[in-house]
């Protein structure tokens, strides 16, 4: 794998436990939403996701940008195994893991990850992004609501 793919997306093992016992705290515990609220059924093919599509037209309307929130589109990939989620641009298209939902919080959080990557990607224009720079204070998180 090339070195600018590897540090433009999170990679997580999501085929092993880890050997340690998580911490207390919402951000690791498994989601305690009812049966009725989450698909068990598991996602087999690439599906498209309104409520999340809905999130990001919202958001994307908070940074005053209307004409990406009109094309923006997030999907659920069961080909992704190894990243937790995948923002390509300029299709504005977010590609999430399906396995994010067993964990609380963590939905969210990546999908404002990604998209904060296609705001930054369309605001640099033609100029060179580097992804994930320390203390860099991305899109995503000014929009924390």
């Amino acid at each position: 794998m090339n070195f600018a793919r590897k540090i433009s997306q999170l990679f997580f093992d999501f085929g092993s436990q880890p050997p340690w016992k998580p911490a207390d705290g919402s951000l690791f515990e498994r989601s305690t939403e009812p049966s009725s609220a989450r698909q068990e059924e598991p996602i087999k093919e690439l599906t498209t996701d309104e409520s999340l599509t809905q999130t990001c037209r919202e958001l994307l309307i908070k940074l005053d940008m209307p004409g990406m929130a009109k094309v923006v589109q997030v999907f659920w990939n069961p080909r992704l195994r190894s990243t937790a989620g995948y923002a390509s641009y300029p299709s504005w298209r977010i590609e999430l893991n399906p396995r994010l939902r067993e964990f609380e919080g963590q939905t969210e959080r990546t999908l404002r990850h990604e998209l904060a990557h296609l705001v930054a990607y369309h605001r640099a224009g033609r100029r060179s992004l580097r992804a994930h720079r320390e203390g860099q204070v991305t899109p995503g998180e000014r929009c924390q609501a």
